[in-house]
């Protein structure tokens, strides 16, 4: 995408020289013509690039505000967890945490995703599926979703929880944003994302839509739960 964004740069720029030179043609006085054609290339691209540049700090803001995860209330080990099935998998996979998940099927019918010694072989992760018996029940869901921020243009936020069941309450949220920095409707747009604007020791902290973005929400190993 970067090579992009350079040509497409490069062509405004020739562009406006050629505008610039065509609008001073008659201006007889060479340094008038210079300084006439400075002014107006640089009114233009700041004209162009200052929504650009106002929302791009306003991203910036709003990294340092909300990015990251927030632990409201630490989240037990070995409990069962309900979600979608497109996610069940990769949640139980990447949070050894999790004793189960629930999800239904496109009939509606409940199974639950556990762990097993069935390997068929060295690619098999041992994850089966069975019908729930309804005898464990989960204590969490947990929740992704990708949505714009009707307020700052061009910006994305991903954001993964885990809720209680019994209370809806909120235990602990992660969230992360990207922001395209150019227009969509005037060229091609180059994204960054808050791990790339925020300092190094929180940047590096942001989790990416990796499936471990909860890991630290659980109670620590030495204090098991509740």
């Amino acid at each position: 995408m970067g090579i992009f964004v350079l040509g497409f740069a490069l062509i405004i720029a020739i562009f406006l020289i050629w505008l610039s030179g065509l609008i001073t043609s008659r201006i007889k006085s060479r340094g008038l013509r210079v300084s006439v054609r400075s002014v107006f290339i640089f009114s233009l691209l700041l004209v162009y690039f200052s929504t650009n540049i106002f929302d791009y700090y306003k991203f910036k803001e709003i990294c340092d505000r909300e990015a990251g995860l927030k632990v409201y209330r630490f989240l037990e080990s070995d409990v069962g967890w309900t979600s979608s099935n497109i996610y069940s998998r990769s949640i139980l996979y990447n949070y050894p945490e999790i004793a189960f998940v629930r999800y239904e099927n496109e009939k509606h019918i409940a199974f639950d995703l556990v762990r097993t010694n069935e390997k068929k072989d060295r690619y098999d992760n041992g994850l089966r599926s069975y019908p729930s018996d309804g005898v464990r029940q989960p204590l969490y869901i947990y929740k992704k979703s990708v949505e714009e921020i009707p307020e700052l243009k061009r910006t994305v936020l991903f954001e993964v929880s885990a809720i209680d069941i019994e209370s809806g309450q909120v235990m602990a949220v992660h969230k992360n944003f990207t922001h395209k920095i150019f227009n969509f409707e005037w060229g091609p747009s180059s994204g960054t994302s808050c791990s790339s604007v925020l300092p190094s020791d929180l940047g590096s902290k942001l989790v990416f839509f990796e499936f471990k973005e909860l890991q630290p929400a659980f109670y620590p190993t030495e204090r098991g739960s509740k």
